[in-house]
């Protein structure tokens, strides 16, 4: 079982979940959609936490324990938890022991 990551973002997320599709156009006007593959969404969630410098840690701490672990993660307007990764993360000192950080929740889907 996957760990969960509980904290909760700071700023209003803007989550994007494209769909993969094949089309075909033909001559006539007539096209056909298709999914493309067994997944065919993946949600992007890019995200800021701002917090103490301790709790800023324990994020980034989370998320260097997970490089290429996937974890559970409840995105907005869903109902259950999804897996995800993160691709990476940026640190940014706002002064009096604030900090904020910075990352990208991509989808993960596994087999």
């Amino acid at each position: 079982m996957a760990d969960l990551f509980t904290w909760r973002p700071f700023n209003e997320t803007t989550g994007q979940v494209p769909f993969r599709q094949r089309k075909v156009q033909f001559g006539d006007g007539y096209s056909q959609v298709t999914v493309d593959g067994l997944n065919p969404t993946r949600m992007s969630w890019p995200l800021t936490f701002t917090g103490t410098a301790a709790e800023i840690s324990a994020i980034a701490a989370f998320l260097e324990g997970h490089v290429t672990d996937p974890f559970e993660w409840k995105p907005q307007l869903r109902e259950s938890v999804s897996l995800f990764l993160a691709d990476g993360y940026s640190l940014r000192d706002l002064g009096g022991d604030v900090w904020s950080l910075l990352t990208t929740f991509e989808g993960w889907h596994s087999p």
